[in-house]
């Protein structure tokens, strides 16, 4: 069943770029829900902002969890206001150019992202 979601999410292709080696040290948050893709990750991510870059490691209960992945700042091309189930009002980030993937973060969280986004980058549509 991972290897479905893992696929589904798009994770897969974003582990190829930004395989995360170690865990950053910065905004930490935890048991959040994203969605990666068109997956959603209910209450089993953990979330860092950091000078490096967003961490994304998601902890899915009776599996082994999905590789993390730390996707540099320089590589949100895009950020919407969306909408997600379980999560509700969101942000939407696009990944890459060409797009590789989106994900889809809580507004919370989005904001502690804010100070390493390239300003031209957050201009909100």
């Amino acid at each position: 069943m991972k290897g479905l979601f893992y696929r589904l999410s798009g994770w897969d292709k974003l582990l190829e770029r930004f395989k995360a080696d170690n865990e950053p040290e910065g905004n930490r948050f935890k048991f959040k829900t994203i969605a990666v893709g068109v997956v959603r990750y209910r209450r089993c991510a953990t979330v860092i902002a950091s000078s490096q870059g967003l961490y994304l490691m998601v902890k899915v209960p009776l599996t082994s969890g999905n590789p993390p992945i730390l996707i540099p700042w320089r590589e949100i091309k895009k950020i919407q206001k969306s909408w997600e189930p379980y999560i509700g009002k969101c942000i939407m980030l696009s990944i890459g150019e060409p797009e590789i993937g989106i994900i889809k973060l809580p507004i919370d969280v989005f904001n502690s992202t804010r100070p390493y986004l390239d300003p031209e980058v957050v201009q909100i549509t």
